[in-house]
């Protein structure tokens, strides 16, 4: 596919990640069914700031060079539909929802994006948020009604809309369909959210397989969500098992502190 529609694939990537990182799906869940991490305080909520920075990887945590710093702190808490379709406009009500429960009990956030140049063909990239919360007790209803929309197909029939749109005015030579059977790369810690989607875009006569995987599961008052896009055959098959291992770790350690 001609490296012009770079930046469109990019975008969405992006929205993927904003779309997964409103604070029920990062610290949703509890004792019945949630994403696990129990009701025990594990950050300091006085610590906060410190603690959720002090929780993303560095480029040293990614395998192989080549990775670079595309964002740091860049907190999106926009809630527009990620395409203007019903689908998506359902979820970002939901999303505006989420958000303005959560927000109020947030004390500190942390986020980080890497990108590894791939040459003439799309970026892999690799984003982090952490949210520090001044308790555990975010609502499980928002989390199980997250799950649900990821259930029934909806997010997925969204995130395909917005891959179609994001190409502008070249959308209508510009074909989205979705692979069936993703798997995500890894399990999340604490039994959290893990799921993947292909897609394969196509125009001109040239194709391209996208993939996109979301991470988020709760450690007590933390939340985390973890997005890795990039095309099929250049994501990691280790990529999210690495990542992954190596927040927890870091957690851990803000933990002990």
């Amino acid at each position: 596919m001609n490296p012009s529609a770079r930046r469109p694939i990019l975008i969405i990537a992006s929205a993927f990640a904003v779309a997964l990182s409103f604070g029920p799906v990062a610290c949703g869940g509890d004792d019945n069914g949630g994403s696990g991490g129990g009701d025990a305080v594990t950050i300091d909520p006085n610590q906060a700031e410190a603690a959720s920075h002090a929780a993303l990887i560095t480029e040293k945590d990614l395998p192989g060079s080549g990775w670079t710093v595309t964002k740091q702190d860049e907190f999106s808490d926009d809630d527009q539909p990620l395409a203007d379709t019903a689908t998506c406009k359902s979820l970002a009500a939901k999303q505006k929802a989420a958000r303005e429960k959560a927000a109020p009990g947030r004390k500190g956030r942390a986020e980080v994006e890497y990108s590894h140049d791939n040459g003439d063909n799309f970026d892999t990239s690799v984003e982090v948020e952490v949210n520090v919360f001044g308790d555990t007790k975010v609502p499980a209803a928002a989390f199980a009604s997250f799950k649900a929309e990821i259930d029934n197909g909806d997010f997925e029939k969204c995130l395909k809309d917005a891959t179609q749109s994001g190409f502008g005015q070249a959308a209508a030579g510009v074909t989205v369909a979705a692979k069936s059977g993703a798997r995500p790369g890894a399990s999340a810690p604490g039994g959290g959210l893990a799921q993947a989607y292909e897609f394969v875009i196509s125009a001109g006569g040239q194709s391209l397989d996208l993939r996109l995987e979301a991470y988020a599961w709760r450690f007590g008052n933390v939340g985390v969500t973890v997005t890795i896009s990039g095309p099929n055959d250049l994501v990691p098959a280790d990529l999210a098992k690495q990542v992954l291992s190596r927040v927890q770790v870091l957690l851990d350690k803000a933990k002990a502190k």
